[in-house]
């Protein structure tokens, strides 16, 4: 399977409201995993909260990491087509 996006598309869609929005989402989420980390004493709620605090902040990273794999394809296809 390969990218159907191009990198362009992908650095329009980094300017775009709809990543704001769901970035300003993904940071309420962080500010109430916060405030349930400061309130729970429960060592498998911590665990819990934490792997969820990761999953939201490689959320906000994927993206640019999918912008970087498609330019890497993009790069090695060019490469091999020499």
């Amino acid at each position: 399977m390969s990218y159907k996006s191009s990198p362009r598309m992908f650095e329009e869609f980094l300017k775009s409201s709809i990543w704001e929005d769901m970035k300003y989402e993904m940071g309420l989420w962080l500010d109430d995993i916060r405030h349930a980390l400061e309130n729970t004493d429960d060592h498998a709620s911590l665990l819990r909260l934490q792997g969820s605090a990761e999953f939201v902040r490689k959320a906000e990273n994927l993206p640019m990491n999918v912008l970087e794999n498609i330019k890497e394809d993009i790069e090695r296809e060019s490469k091999e087509e020499k």
